[in-house]
C-alpha cells in the first residue's frame, strides 16, 4: 500500500535499487570477501584491492536508496490529505 503522495515511479526506483544491492551483493561482493582470506591464512592483495576499488559503488546504491526511503518518509510523513483512517 502506498501513500498518494508518493509517486509509483519512486516505489519503482526503491524496489529497482535494492534489488541490484542484493543481487550484485550477491554475485559479486560477497564472493570477493570470501576471497579475501588465503588458505594459508593470510589475505589476498589482489582481492583486498579490486574489494576497495569497486566497494564504492556499493556505497553509492545503499545511498541513493537510504536518500529515496527517507524522501519518501518525508513525504507521506508531511502530506496533508493522507489520513490515518
Amino acid at each position: 500500500m502506498r501513500p498518494p503522495s508518493i509517486s509509483r515511479r519512486l516505489v519503482w526506483v526503491g524496489l529497482t535499487l535494492q534489488l541490484v544491492i542484493y543481487t550484485s551483493t550477491a554475485v559479486w561482493w560477497a564472493p570477493l570477501m570470501a576471497r579475501l582470506v588465503t588458505p594459508d591464512s593470510g589475505m589476498s592483495l589482489h582481492d583486498y584491492h579490486l574489494l576497495m576499488s569497486t566497494h564504492w559503488i556499493r556505497l553509492a546504491l545503499i545511498t541513493a536508496y537510504g536518500i529515496a526511503s527517507f524522501y519518501m518518509l518525508i513525504k507521506s510523513a508531511t502530506a496533508s490529505h493522507w489520513s490515518t483512517s
